[in-house]
């Protein structure tokens, strides 16, 4: 924990004008962490003088630590009553309100606390920290920007503010401060990091080119070099190589490199166990940080549901954990649910051991650091991957990558360090059909109106290559009255990036790209009624938009990419018959977008087809009978470990 002490002078606090000898030994008692016995002192003292703001204050951090929150509360409000322009005790306020959940409470007390004390480290500190929590990025950066001038040692923030600033895309920010931690703090992991790190935007193909030659020089140093030390990758490297999946190229070489490094350095993550077969149903375990109303949950559920109990003991290793309705259902599909969210990788690690599982299925590794780096450690005889993330892995640790035909290619091997699984079934698993329930919103609501032209791409931002960019120019250069939607990224300077991308490159048309506010689920599909097209991004385009989209009877155009992450859509019209809408060039992929939506009787054609095939992508289960066999078949013939 970054602050060490609640308030100043925790530890010789100022004794009041009565029982100086009880307060006195209060403040001893919680000193030595006797927090229970303090207490009991406090209230004697209260019991004598209740308005004694400095023992209801002490009184107050004696209940915090004991997890009393609700007295703890009660106690601090009763201390700030008496003394309402004490910065400390508004501080304390914050802590217990922060850990208690309540993070706007507490978010006012600090900023109170601020405004009595303007050179306050800790409120400066669990201030941002409280911002950063709440998704206002802005906040914690100006919160953090201040606690890193008022405590320039404590590397955390520095480090926090380097991932803000990468994920934020803020690549000059990013990059001094990644400077400034190696030039203060010179280790194994932020070297790694650094050789590592992929932004998430690219403004042309020939800086993704010297982008991916510079990772790979960077590598080869590394490795040149006889020791690297890493003690915990996720603190210190923190990186995935997610991003290199949106630059369109074959990442086999890379991410086998990158893996080969983080091994070198991480030597005791490969974790080498026993492994005997038993005689009862195979223990098949999944793991994603992603278990909830997100895309990968609703991956996930079909197979976790379906998997043929006679054979297949499922268990679940939640990450994260969230409430919610896909949460819930996948807690019930499960026959053992264990939530992992507060274990650090190697605690992780231990209770997956212990528990001797057969077969471990991640399902997006990539996306999250913890996965990542704990699909590095060997903890079940045949250990899995799929195309949550669709990628390859370059992890000698996982063994196979399950796909199918339906979407990837018959050499498409090359393209995996992992054995490529593809299975002749289709490849969604009793995948619910998405539908809008309640009163659509209308046209005018998301500002459409009758004379446009609707391109409608629900893409994240960072899937938009410099390719798609100039098949959007295109797209608008053709069609007078078309505009294309887009919608904001997680973070603001994501959209900012793009619109001077636009102005910079395309700027005839980039006034009809027009970019909506983030939304919840429903208001997207509802979006998407009203869209005459939706764009598939180029080389990384999408699964569960698309799925979304031709169950509002929207068409979807896209143009398939060599690899694995640009075909999904392919697969979905694949399995409806359909081949409509899918290009084989960029300028058919423009072509095809303009017809759908200027020409309206061969659009009603399309999305007649469309209504009629959607519903062959969704509640199918017959595909989970030939995965079932061959996960049977890969732990028959996988190799004991020991």
């Amino acid at each position: 924990m970054l602050l060490k002490q609640l308030i100043r002078g925790l530890f010789s606090p100022q004794k009041t004008a009565t029982a100086p000898d009880d307060y006195a030994r209060a403040a001893a008692l919680y000193a030595q962490q006797q927090y229970a016995q303090a207490a009991a002192v406090c209230r004697t003292i209260i019991g004598k003088n209740p308005s004694a703001a400095d023992t209801l204050h002490l009184h107050g951090l004696c209940l915090y630590r004991l997890k009393d929150f609700a007295a703890a509360n009660q106690a601090l409000r009763a201390a700030i009553d008496a003394t309402p322009e004490d910065a400390d005790l508004h501080m304390s306020m914050a802590m217990v309100l922060r850990d208690a959940g309540s993070d706007e409470r507490a978010i006012a007390h600090c900023r109170r606390a601020l405004e009595l004390w303007p050179e306050f480290p800790p409120a400066t500190l669990t201030l941002a920290q409280l911002l950063d929590r709440s998704g206002d990025t802005d906040g914690a950066i100006a919160g953090y920007e201040q606690a890193v001038a008022q405590q320039p040692d404590l590397r955390e923030i520095h480090e926090r503010l380097f991932a803000l600033y990468h994920e934020q895309a803020r690549e000059s920010e990013a990059t001094a401060k990644l400077h400034l931690l190696l030039l203060r703090w010179p280790d194994d992991g932020l070297r790694i990091r650094a050789a590592l790190r992929v932004p998430p935007f690219s403004d042309s193909i020939d800086q993704i080119q010297d982008l991916r030659l510079g990772i790979q020089q960077r590598i080869d140093a590394l490795l040149a070099e006889k020791t690297l030390t890493v003690a915990d990758p996720i603190r210190e490297i923190g990186v995935t190589p997610f991003y290199l999946a949106f630059h369109g190229l074959n990442d086999r070489a890379l991410t086998t490199s990158m893996a080969a490094l983080i091994k070198r350095a991480c030597p005791d993550r490969q974790l080498r166990n026993s492994f005997k077969r038993g005689s009862g149903r195979i223990r098949i375990a999944f793991v994603s940080r992603y278990f909830y109303a997100h895309s990968i949950g609703r991956l996930s559920l079909g197979v976790m549901r379906h998997l043929p109990r006679d054979k297949f003991d499922v268990t679940v290793y939640a990450l994260e954990q969230r409430l919610d309705p896909v949460a819930d259902a996948i807690r019930s599909a499960a026959d053992h649910y264990v939530d992992c969210s507060r274990s650090s990788l190697r605690e992780t690690e231990a209770i997956i051991a212990q528990q001797a599982q057969d077969i471990l299925f991640f399902t997006d590794i990539g996306m999250d650091p913890r996965s990542y780096f704990l699909a590095y450690s060997r903890l079940a005889p045949v250990q899995c991957a799929t195309w949550g993330h669709p990628d390859t892995t370059g992890i000698d640790s996982i063994d196979h990558f399950i796909s199918a035909e339906g979407i990837d290619t018959a050499d498409a091997a090359d393209h995996y360090s992992e054995n490529l699984v593809r299975l002749k079934s289709f490849f969604l698993h009793d995948y619910e059909k998405p539908e809008c329930s309640g009163d659509l919103k209308s046209a005018e609501h998301y500002g459409i109106f009758p004379d446009r032209h609707i391109y409608l791409c629900t893409q994240s931002l960072f899937k938009i290559h410099p390719d798609f960019e100039a098949a959007m120019a295109g797209i608008l250069r053709n069609d007078g009255n078309g505009e294309i939607i887009l919608l904001e990224g997680m973070h603001r300077h994501w959209g900012e990036r793009l619109r001077q991308r636009y102005a910079r490159n395309m700027p005839d048309v980039a006034a009809r790209i027009r970019f909506l506010p983030r939304m919840p689920w429903q208001d997207l599909l509802s979006l998407t009624t009203h869209a005459d097209v939706c764009l598939d991004t180029f080389h990384f385009g999408g699964g569960n938009t698309t799925c979304e989209a031709l169950a509002m009877g929207t068409p979807v155009v896209a143009l398939p990419s060599p690899y694995l992450r640009g075909r999904l859509t392919l697969g979905c019209y694949q399995q409806m018959d359909m081949h409509d809408c899918i290009a084989a060039t960029p300028e058919q992929y423009v072509n095809i977008a303009n017809r759908l939506a200027q020409d309206q009787a061969w659009r009603a054609e399309v999305a007649a087809k469309i209504n009629v095939s959607v519903d062959s992508l969704f509640n199918q289960c017959t595909g989970i009978a030939e995965l079932a066999l061959f996960l049977e078949q890969a732990l028959e013939n996988a190799p004991l470990l020991h």
